[in-house]
């Protein structure tokens, strides 16, 4: 049978003893063939051709229903796979969204006594230093340091759940001014890394304002934290690409290994240690996450010790 994976021709249908053929013959059919529809060595359904007008069907008419058979085969093959895909990449969006709404909850929830341990801790540290021994100063500040790196890892967390929540409506947005307010937030950090900072005249694109601006100070906060000793130099730039503004923040810091160019930007990835470079891991994961929001792709081109330029693309208005 053909759904068993065999192909079916009967001839001369209203003269077949066959019982199966009840059916086809109160149509009138007096030549019928069933192909199986098979993908991968699977069968996955049949296709039935019928005609009224003679009692059977040439060989190079059999060659040709097997050859429309294997396309419809594919067909549906293809067909059954996207909507699989479909379905899964629904899946996942929806396991994405769960995640972020937990990394929002329990970073919130988080926040309150975590401010309370920090807090009475810089009390402690401020009261009893020199007060009580060494190892006891010692252990506050563990717990004070140790307050403020998890007061930062529960700040960019909820920064990184809040991008995909934002409300989606955009503006726009002037980048000079942008660029501007996040040059005007880090002027201490810009000052006492002695780092100087070109900035070509950027255009508007229609986008969510303080998205840009972490986005910006996200990229200009690396390139300043990973710099080199001397004469530290960071370009921001753009160039109209087909459609497409394409910006780069540029620098000569120490730059980063090829085998590192996607995972940078994965949440909870770092290349260094604690102690070597303070971070959360994070800041990178926001970058993208703002740059997919606003329908645009971003890279980084590096070579260790020569710098680095990350580059990412905002559709013009």
């Amino acid at each position: 049978m053909a759904r068993d994976g065999e192909r079916v021709v009967v001839e001369d249908v209203q003269n077949s003893p066959d019982e199966r053929t009840g059916l086809i013959r109160s149509l009138g059919i007096t030549a019928y063939a069933c192909h199986p529809l098979v993908y991968r060595d699977r069968p996955i359904g049949t296709l039935s051709f019928g005609t009224r007008r003679r009692t059977r069907f040439t060989d190079e008419e059999v060659g040709m229903m097997k050859a429309v058979t294997d396309l419809v085969a594919m067909a549906m093959a293809r067909k059954r796979s996207e909507a699989a895909v479909t379905e899964y990449m629904e899946r996942l969006r929806e396991s994405n969204r769960e995640l972020e709404r937990f990394a929002y909850v329990a970073s919130h929830d988080l926040k309150e006594p975590l401010r309370a341990v920090t807090g009475f801790a810089q009390l402690l540290e401020r009261k009893y230093r020199g007060r009580i021994d060494s190892d006891a100063d010692e252990y506050i500040r563990y717990i004070v340091d140790g307050g403020i790196r998890m007061d930062a890892l529960v700040n960019d967390l909820l920064d990184y759940s809040r991008v995909s929540s934002a409300d989606g409506s955009f503006e726009p947005v002037d980048l000079n001014e942008v660029v501007r307010t996040v040059m005007t937030d880090l002027r201490e950090r810009i000052r006492e890394a002695g780092v100087e900072i070109e900035i070509a005249d950027l255009p508007s694109v229609n986008a969510d304002r303080m998205q840009m601006i972490r986005l910006f100070q996200n990229l200009i906060s690396n390139a300043i934290k990973f710099r080199r000793k001397d004469d530290p130099a960071i370009r921001i730039d753009f160039a109209d690409r087909d459609g497409v503004y394409e910006f780069f923040v540029r620098d000569n810091s120490i730059g980063i290994g090829d085998e590192y160019f996607e995972k940078i930007f994965d949440i909870f990835q770092r290349l260094h240690t604690q102690d070597e470079y303070p971070g959360t891991g994070i800041g990178l994961a926001i970058c993208r996450k703002i740059v997919e929001r606003h329908g645009g792709r971003i890279r980084v081109e590096s070579e260790e010790g020569a710098g680095s330029t990350f580059r990412f693309t905002i559709s013009r208005p």
